[in-house]
């Protein structure tokens, strides 16, 4: 949707970046313990036993993640006592991949995802299938966290996870407080409609703020998505705007509701003004 603009603002040092959750193509970067790992480091596995047809590569540990889904509706994954160990999978079939667990020297994982908005599920945290997410508890302290094949062909090869996913898995999580969420009242059908919202970082953990705000729309058959995300510093805060084209809007009684989910929860109503159709061609409204 090539109407969408984005303005970025923040108070403190931050980084900044949000966008369309639909083009899921995010390289997070950031400290150890951020959950800001960059899927495309040196995974520093060890595989161990007969090395079999399938491998595991780009294994990081992020606190939230998001997830991007057929026709254009995905979202964010933020829940408090969770986190995720992502990974890609090399020379499997997209239709049948081979099966993983993560596991400790106590615990076992099965990779999934559930709970998620959309179609069809297609990435999670920039990863495209075949791609394996395991939530786990957070924090984890663990020594030796390893994914291991479950398959017969190569049943017991181990990748260990890199150092800094171990001690991303470790660390504490920061949490979020909404400060503020500002939504016009009413949008034209051919007008942006201009979101902003301000967030604390209420934790001693800097961290990844990560929120989808989400409009009702009838032009495809899952609500547009757009991914709000900032890096935030222990204490400080960070605000966020971005402009959502309200065209296909689905209203009752011409009221559209807008929501907003993960780090921080709220919604908005909206008038949808039929009447009003400026768009960058026409300033005039027809009568």
């Amino acid at each position: 949707m090539n109407r969408r603009r984005l303005i970025v603002s923040c108070s403190g040092c931050l980084a900044a970046l949000a966008g369309c959750l639909t083009e899921s193509t995010e390289t997070p970067t950031g400290p150890a313990g951020s959950g800001n790992e960059s899927p495309t480091e040196p995974p520093g596995t060890t595989p161990t036993g007969q090395p079999p047809a399938v491998g595991v590569e780009n294994v990081v540990a992020q606190k939230a993640v998001t997830y991007s889904s057929v026709y254009g509706s995905g979202g964010v994954r933020t829940d408090p006592n969770t986190q995720y160990v992502v990974a890609s999978i090399t020379d499997a079939s997209k239709r049948n991949p081979p099966e993983f667990v993560l596991e400790t020297d106590s615990q076992t994982f099965e990779s999934g995802l559930s709970n998620t908005r959309g179609y069809t599920r297609y990435g999670v945290a920039g990863y495209t299938r075949p791609y394996l997410v395991f939530p786990v508890p957070s924090p984890l302290s663990v020594s030796n966290p390893r994914i291991r094949l479950t398959e017969r062909d190569g049943a017991g090869y181990t990748w260990s996870l890199p150092e800094r996913a171990t001690e991303t898995l470790a660390a504490p999580a920061p949490r979020f407080e909404l400060e503020s969420l500002t939504v016009p009242d009413s949008v034209g059908r051919r007008e942006d409609l201009t979101v902003s919202l301000t967030v604390r970082n209420v934790s001693d953990t800097d961290g990844r703020f990560l929120a989808a705000a989400y409009w009702p729309t009838t032009t495809v058959d899952d609500d547009e998505s757009h991914v709000v995300e900032a890096t935030v510093p222990a204490g400080e805060t960070a605000a966020r705007s971005l402009d959502i084209y309200a065209r296909g809007a689905e209203t009752a009684d011409g009221v559209a509701t807008l929501t907003v989910e993960g780090h921080v929860s709220a919604s908005r109503t909206v008038q949808v003004d039929e009447r009003r159709r400026t768009d960058d061609r026409t300033t005039e409204a027809p009568p």
